[in-house]
Formats: structure tokens, sequence, C-alpha cells
């Protein structure tokens, strides 16, 4: 188990750092349909995933440790995370609509694929949020309506 909890914070280095490579890129050519304010949160917001991921592989152990003290900042780079995906599936698209033939790159197209995998994340933990708080505060009531159904029958 030890050497595969390393294989996603890894596969997440690679990827923010294939993005950072390609938002640095289009900048430095001055590729003007690009430089855009959601370029900006992308690019930051990958910097910084970048580096909670290289801390997480070299910190492992401390940052179980530190779980309670670990749960705001996660909520907040959650709710990063979805600001990133709603403007990595903007950006992409201006750039296509505008025909941005500069920022034509296969990292464009993994960039979106990127945020399609997020997004069904994200949905997949809210739903699974979702499902323990209804079933957890379901079962009572399930109960309840049971012994009332019971005491209705016998009399």
């Amino acid at each position: 188990m030890g050497m595969l909890t390393y294989i996603p914070p890894i596969i997440n280095l690679f990827v923010s750092g294939t993005i950072m490579y390609y938002l640095h890129y289009l900048e430095s050519i001055q590729c003007k349909c690009s430089l855009t304010f959601q370029r900006n949160y992308i690019y930051y917001y990958t910097i910084a995933i970048f580096v909670i991921n290289a801390l997480s592989i070299c910190f492992q152990q401390k940052l179980k440790d530190l779980a309670l003290v670990m749960l705001p900042v996660s909520i907040f780079l959650l709710i990063a995370g979805v600001i990133n995906i709603i403007y990595t599936f903007e950006y992409v698209n201006d750039m296509k609509k505008q025909n941005c033939k500069c920022s034509e790159s296969i990292i464009r197209d993994l960039m979106f694929i990127v945020a399609i995998l997020q997004s069904f994340v994200i949905i997949i933990f809210v739903l699974t949020i979702l499902s323990i708080f209804i079933f957890k505060f379901n079962l009572p009531m399930r109960s309840h309506i049971r012994s009332v159904k019971t005491s209705l029958k016998l009399n």
C-alpha cells in the first residue's frame, strides 16, 4: 500500500506541470487570445496544486497526523477547484470559439479532459456525501414509520 499512495500525487504533479508549462508558453509567445483572467486563475491555481502535491509526497505521514488542521484547507481547495473547473471550461471554449491558432495544442485538450474528470469526481463526492446524510437521517424515520404502522394495525 505504501508506494501506491504516491501514484496520485505524482500523476497530479505531471498534469499540473504540463498545464503550467503550456500556460507559461502561451504568455511567452504573447498569444493575445489566450491571455485572459481565466488563464491567470488557472495558472496560479495550478502552481498552488503543484506545490501541495509536492509537499504531500514529501510529508505524507505528517499530513495524515494533521488531518483536522487540513480540513479547512481541503474545503478551501475544493471551492477553488470548482472555480478552476468552471474557468477551464470557459477558457478552452473561448479559445476554440475565437479560433485562437496560437493556443492550439494537445495540452489545451488535456486541460478540458482533466476538467471533465475533475467534475465527475466532485459530483460523485457530493452525491456520496448527500447519500450518507440522507441515509443517516432517514433511518430513524423509517423505524418510526414502521412502529406507527404496526401500532395502527394492532388497533
